[in-house]
């Protein structure tokens, strides 16, 4: 019964600092802290209802990408907005893109900072867009996305 109850007390006192452990793990796994092999994964995070399916920001400074629609009615791209480190670019599309269907969007060469293919970059992407059942009203979506420079 004394190890039983030794075992109990041990979890009891330590099992939430292991859980904060095992948490702390998984993220900078998601994160890619623990691949080696030099290579970034591009990836998005924080969007909802128009979000980045594909991108690509070249070295030239140039960005194309893909707005995936998600929100369950067609929307019309007022307003984006891109910003990497202190330099920002604004553009106003004005596409309509469909009820779960893509529009690519592209900002001209020199827009962002330009870069040498593979270098990581990281770039804060604000979109608005109208929804046709709400009429005027603008919703907006924004995140981050990473990856590395293609040529």
């Amino acid at each position: 019964m004394a190890r039983g109850q030794s075992s109990l007390e041990f979890l009891m006192t330590y099992g939430w600092a292991i859980a904060v452990i095992v948490i702390a793990v998984v993220v900078a796994w998601q994160w890619g802290l623990f691949n080696f092999s030099g290579t970034i994964q591009p990836g998005s995070i924080g969007f909802w209802g128009v979000e980045p399916s594909d991108f690509i920001l070249s070295e030239d400074g140039s960005l194309s990408l893909s707005l995936f629609n998600t929100v369950g009615a067609n929307v019309t791209l007022n307003y984006l907005n891109v910003t990497q480190g202190v330099t920002s670019a604004e553009f106003y599309p004005n596409n309509v893109i469909t009820n779960g269907n893509y529009s690519v969007v592209g900002l001209p060469a020199g827009t962002l900072k330009r870069g040498s293919a593979g270098d990581r970059f990281e770039v804060f992407v604000v979109v608005e867009y109208s929804d046709e059942r709400t009429g005027s009203d603008v919703h907006r979506s924004s995140g981050r996305i990473w990856g590395m420079y293609e040529t």
